[in-house]
């Protein structure tokens, strides 16, 4: 495999992750949480499977995003609400672990919903054969 073969992969690895940051945040920004699922499936669908790693693509951008997102909650309201949220749960008492935790959660559900809809893609469209190689 040649150097721009890997270069393009990469590059559209970081474009599917941006495209996704971008669309869910604006989506996120009037729908309710949930709204990330069909969102990232779409961006899965629609996106060539020029990496192999639609998973991970899916769950760095929602890690990131959530992670922010938490990180700019808690900073508004003096960690006020982490830490009755961290007396819910048995976690370490300190807001960066509900935030993490956030992110994670997020990232999940964001990089199977991509995988989800990369998956829908190959089994209804009929691609070639060299993209699964």
């Amino acid at each position: 495999m040649s150097q721009l073969t890997i270069r393009k992969r990469r590059a559209w690895f970081w474009y599917r992750m941006l495209i996704c940051i971008v669309v869910s945040a604006a989506v996120q920004y009037v729908s309710p949480w949930w709204s990330l699922i069909p969102v990232a499936m779409l961006i899965g669908f629609l996106t060539a499977p020029k990496n192999k790693s639609p998973f991970l693509a899916g769950f760095l951008a929602m890690f990131i995003l959530w992670g922010a997102w938490s990180f700019y909650i808690d900073l508004q309201n003096d960690s006020i609400l982490s830490e009755r949220v961290i007396r819910l749960f048995p976690l370490p008492s300190n807001a960066i672990s509900l935030i993490v935790l956030t992110g994670f959660l997020g990232g999940l559900i964001n990089g199977f919903a991509m995988l989800t809809g990369d998956i829908f893609r190959r089994f209804f469209l009929l691609e070639e054969e060299k993209y699964y190689k």
